[in-house]
């Protein structure tokens, strides 16, 4: 796998955090050795650390937390939790890695197979992305995060298509956690 990009590079609103939806495991560890996944559930919150090991990874450190009912309803309550818990987690050194990268929940992002004409340049393939999704997706495309990798090149009677697999995320479901992340002292550097 190549490390995904965001689609739209040259918009201003694009952070570079976003940097995609699947990685090449050996390029996420940074120079520590050590990457740290979070998953924000709907009633728990979970880290992963792992630890670049001879021969492999090992799991270093790992939270599970249940977030109270009693403060899940209030979003604000369960933000705070939710911060105060990776405050917790970092000052205890179960967050040693200076890489973190957030999950996203089934509901929160849509994986969508396109098949499209050939396309060589990268700049004319992404804008014929955009275009279809703008038929498949409910919400504009400019409120989202859009991440793509051509899966196939296959032959066809009309030309070679391009089989594509598109990730599709809300922005604002995106910036809402990486916002709790930082205001635990987190940096946030994937999805």
């Amino acid at each position: 796998f190549k490390p995904f990009t965001p689609i739209d590079k040259d918009n201003k609103s694009n952070k570079h955090y976003l940097t995609g939806f699947t990685h090449n495991l050996r390029n996420l560890f940074t120079s520590s050795g050590r990457l740290c996944g979070l998953d924000i559930g709907s009633s728990s919150l979970k880290i992963a650390e792992l630890k670049k090991a001879k021969g492999g990874y090992t799991l270093d450190n790992f939270v599970f937390k249940v977030i109270p009912p009693v403060i899940n309803v209030d979003e604000a309550q369960r933000n705070q939790f939710i911060i105060d818990t990776l405050k917790e987690a970092k000052r205890e050194g179960k967050i040693n890695a200076q890489a973190i990268f957030l999950s996203l929940k089934g509901s929160e992002v849509s994986i969508l197979s396109l098949t499209l004409p050939k396309i060589s340049n990268r700049r004319d393939l992404k804008s014929a992305i955009i275009l279809e999704l703008k038929k498949q997706i409910p919400f504009e495309p400019k409120d989202t995060v859009v991440d793509f990798q051509v899966a196939n090149e296959t032959p066809d009677r009309a030309g070679p298509k391009l089989l594509v697999i598109a990730a599709v995320a809300q922005r604002k479901a995106i910036e809402a956690k990486i916002d709790i992340l930082r205001q635990a002292g987190l940096q946030p550097q994937g999805i």
